[in-house]
């Protein structure tokens, strides 16, 4: 079986989030997500048997992918608190870049949906996970941990595409206050 290059990889799956941007799930075609990402239908095929695969693989894609734009950036000097501040400004810029982004999941079913944003959130729980071993938040479920950061951070995030008024940087602070104030012990 022949490799598959990384870069064409990456090329589909933001080709997909353009497609969803531009014509929404209605207009969700492998002909049209091959042509953004600058691929013959054929070779798209190749890569993905269909578009419910590609969709499967996607948001384990971009979650790594923001895995690998947060963890160099982590010093274990830094404060926990801004270790985990980091990281929610990381996922706010993602979904900011990536505005479709939600729209991949409304193509999936309820558990599909749930297994595949445990992947996208899989460097957040992480993170959580060495705060609740460090004794540093509130003893709960890391499930409830990691509902509380990424539910505030989602609702913060579709309120300003409500609302382009309310894209103030310093509302992202006071709502970072709020979700550190909320999980730390």
């Amino acid at each position: 079986m022949r490799q598959k290059d990384p870069q064409k990889t990456a090329a589909i799956f933001n080709g997909l989030l353009k497609v969803l941007q531009e014509d929404g799930t209605a207009g969700l075609q492998m002909s049209k997500i091959a042509a953004s990402a600058g691929l013959a239908t054929g070779t798209l095929y190749l890569y993905f048997e269909s578009k419910e695969q590609l969709i499967r693989a996607a948001l384990p894609y971009f979650g790594s992918a923001l895995y690998k734009d947060w963890q160099p950036k982590v010093n274990e000097k830094v404060a926990y608190e801004a270790q985990i501040r980091g990281l929610w400004l990381s996922y706010l810029h993602f979904l900011e870049q990536n505005p479709s982004f939600f729209l991949i999941a409304e193509l999936l079913s309820p558990a599909e949906r749930n297994e595949l944003e445990g992947a996208f959130l899989q460097p957040l729980q992480q993170l959580l996970a060495t705060g609740l071993k460090r004794n540093q938040l509130k003893k709960v479920p890391l499930y409830t941990l990691t509902i509380t950061i990424y539910g505030i951070l989602v609702a913060f995030y579709r309120h300003q595409n409500d609302d382009p008024s309310t894209r103030l940087t310093f509302q992202a602070h006071h709502l970072w206050a709020i979700s550190w104030d909320a999980i730390r012990k």
